[in-house]
């Protein structure tokens, strides 16, 4: 059985393919390879005839990349060491048992970032063991400087569509690295702002005076029992809540971080400044929040 999601948008010439053999697997991955194509996610699977692979490719231009299958956990530990040696990223594994064993398939990016680390074999409890360990103190090791084009995206980022014709390949977000130029999924988002909300675990990053003052609302613009305040970078009001969001064309995004310790993130790939789309977004998730 195959679980599977289509989205209809003018985007990326892209191949997908399953219940291939690792022999054919692999004449397909020296095929697409050759005109153009990248590897952007491979789920090997076991049948009544051994492994099959689904794999799905883009066509587009990036960083060096390479990928590699049926490997033993030793194999793969291997490959993984060497990989990093060569300054390629780790942006996607899965493990997949054939003939009574775990093999593993991986792929890997010559892009900046983190170099991360690799465990695997691992028990319910030492995967939260590690990753409790990699999640302090922010452990945002995910987030990298964006790129203006389509071809120079990182690891599984996605394309970005404008609303209304705009263009998000038009802005020079690499020149905004200080203020909104970062690409990281919200996941890695969260790993940050628990790492600066005051509360006691993780630690915090800043020191409670700084905290303080990156939270609490300006004199230009207080908080007022009918209107936001706006600090340091977040929007605040009078019950303790602070929070931020984002927009560009292609793009909208939000944070909060209420008083009880909670937090959300979400992002879509769309998106245009001067529309409802933040406030309709922003109120989404609140609603997803009070349905938990």
């Amino acid at each position: 059985m195959f679980n599977a999601i289509w989205e209809q948008e003018q985007g990326l010439e892209w191949v997908a393919r399953h219940g291939l053999t690792g022999d054919e697997y692999q004449a397909l991955f020296t095929d697409l390879s050759n005109e153009g194509f990248r590897l952007r996610c491979v789920s090997p699977y076991e049948d009544h005839n051994g492994a099959r692979f689904a794999c799905i490719w883009d066509r587009y231009a990036g960083p060096a990349w390479t990928a590699r299958h049926g490997l033993t956990a030793q194999e793969y530990q291997s490959e993984f060491n060497a990989q990093q040696q060569r300054g390629f990223r780790l942006v996607r594994v899965v493990g997949y048992p054939t003939g009574g064993q775990i093999r593993y398939a991986g792929i890997w990016e010559s892009s900046p970032g983190h170099p991360g680390n690799a465990t695997h074999g691992l028990s319910h409890d030492e995967y939260q063991r590690q990753f409790d360990a990699h999640s302090e103190p922010s452990s945002a090791g995910q987030a990298v400087l964006a790129d203006a084009t389509a071809t120079n995206r990182h690891g599984q980022e996605v394309m970005y569509f404008g609303l209304n014709r705009d263009a998000p390949y038009e802005i020079r977000v690499d020149r905004m690295d200080a203020h909104g130029g970062w690409a990281m999924t919200p996941a890695e988002v969260l790993r940050f702002v628990f790492s600066v909300d005051g509360l006691p675990t993780p630690p915090d990053l800043l020191q409670p005076a700084t905290r303080t003052a990156m939270t609490t609302a300006s004199a230009v613009r207080p908080v007022t029992p009918t209107t936001t305040g706006y600090a340091r970078g977040w929007a605040v009001n009078n019950v303790g809540t602070i929070w931020h969001d984002g927009t560009l064309p292609g793009t909208q995004a939000i944070l909060v971080r209420p008083s009880d310790g909670r937090a959300w993130s979400a992002v879509c790939n769309a998106g245009r400044p001067g529309t409802s789309l933040a406030t309709e977004f922003d109120d989404l998730m609140w609603k997803v929040q009070q349905a938990i």
